[in-house]
């Protein structure tokens, strides 16, 4: 699309671009001083927040790690995968290392949320530069300064930036909320099937905060089980036993067509058991019919990675049906034992968690979960009346998780809609 505003070198309208540094890994008084360190592979969230790694002020000293300030522009010069080419925006001071560049705008010329906006939109081109001019395949540091962006006035920047940032402020409130019922969710599952709380509290005659008629469906003893203690009379079984375990077709995958029937991949697999939409393969109905002929996933269905993102987990959720695509694993509840709430809840807990863990194959080139051994999985199965009553308690939240889900996913596709016709001028503000 041909912009009606004048452009301009990145280097020129920018106050400065840089990488940064990581300290050596080996040296032990360098890590976990509390200092954060951002590395190329968290610019998957568009805001940055918090970083996984710290480092103290001796890894500064020795390292060539720089500071990126809070508004700074991150962008992913190199990593695996997607990594390459992703943008964020900081909201803490942070130390980054030498894959990633920060970009500071030049106030005077250039707003720091337009020129975010606008790179954010530009991922591909930023990788095809990359590809084009060096044979790594990374994005330094000359060439971000000859990158071209479109250059308004400091007034229409700032309109701009009113419109997407009030979108982009509604997204990310919902996806504060969904972290919020999330670990409300996690936190309830936790204590009834992990910790076995109520149990506990029953058997030493304390006072637990759960009416009666939910407290009295747990038991008031622990017996020996191959897990260590469990609550007498719930059952480990095989996951294949209140299950089915299907496993995707192993056949080409289909062409892709701009409209049609909705084929789930990997990358749709979102966090914490929900799925992305943002971006959707669609394919013709007669290679649909084919990739149905196992499953088609529904409502309530989980679905598990087998390689790559091994054992990434999401649930369908309501209204969508789909192809189930190459490396996935479906699984959908027997109603006679197991609600989609339990079953969804159970697979987010470190319950599975350690047993992806410990069923995840090394391959020469990839790690991989054989669909086998997930139909073996053991489940720690409690009373039907225990897991229908949780459910009921939870489902709200659940509910509540995937409303905001959906606005998410249509705030976004607003706000990207709108992004490059206002970056181009073919929307006036």
């Amino acid at each position: 699309m041909i912009s009606k505003f004048p452009k301009e070198f990145l280097g020129k309208a920018c106050l400065s671009i840089y990488s940064g540094g990581t300290p050596n890994t080996k040296e032990q008084s360098y890590w976990d001083g509390g200092i954060p360190w951002l590395s190329s592979g968290e610019t998957d969230k568009r805001y940055i927040t918090k970083t996984n790694r710290t480092i103290s002020q001796n890894g500064i000293e020795n390292s060539s790690t720089r500071l990126g300030l809070k508004d700074d522009i991150v962008i992913a010069s190199a990593g695996q995968g997607k990594t390459r080419g992703q943008v964020s925006q900081l909201k803490i001071d942070t130390y980054v290392n030498q894959s990633i560049l920060i970009v500071r705008a030049n106030p005077d010329i250039l707003n720091q949320r337009f020129l975010f906006f606008y790179l954010s939109n530009r991922y591909n081109d930023l990788r095809q530069m990359s590809d084009a001019h060096s044979s790594r395949g990374s994005l330094t540091t000359k060439l971000l300064e000859i990158f071209k962006i479109p250059l308004p006035s400091l007034p229409t920047q700032e309109r701009i930036v009113d419109i997407l940032g009030g979108l982009d402020h509604k997204i990310e409130l919902n996806r504060h909320m969904n972290a919020t019922l999330e670990a409300t969710a996690k936190a309830i599952f936790k204590s009834w099937f992990v910790d076995f709380d109520p149990v506990y509290a029953k058997m030493e005659g304390r006072d637990y905060s759960l009416p009666a008629e939910v407290l009295d469906l747990f038991p008031n003893e622990l017996v020996e089980s191959e897990l260590g203690l469990i609550p007498q009379g719930w059952k480990l079984v095989a996951l294949d036993t209140i299950c089915s375990v299907i496993d995707c077709l192993h056949s080409k995958k289909p062409a892709q067509q701009d409209m049609g029937k909705l084929f789930i991949q990997v990358f749709n697999i979102g966090d914490e058991g929900r799925m992305d939409f943002s971006k959707k393969y669609f394919i013709e109905d007669k290679d649909y019919t084919q990739w149905v002929s196992r499953i088609e996933a529904s409502p309530g269905d989980i679905i598990i990675s087998k390689t790559g993102r091994v054992g990434a987990i999401a649930q369908i959720p309501n209204g969508i049906r789909a192809a189930l695509g190459r490396n996935l694993i479906g699984i959908r509840g027997k109603k006679d034992y197991v609600t989609p709430q339990f079953l969804r809840d159970y697979f987010l807990s470190n319950l599975m968690h350690n047993q992806i863990m410990n069923n995840t194959s090394q391959g020469t080139i990839l790690e991989s979960l054989h669909v086998k051994n997930v139909s073996k999985f053991r489940i720690l199965l409690p009373s039907k009346s225990l897991i229908w009553k949780y459910s009921e308690i939870i489902k709200d939240v659940h509910h509540k998780m995937e409303n905001n889900d959906k606005e998410i996913e249509t705030l976004t596709e607003l706000r990207d809609t709108l992004l490059p016709k206002l970056m181009s001028g073919e929307i006036e503000v």
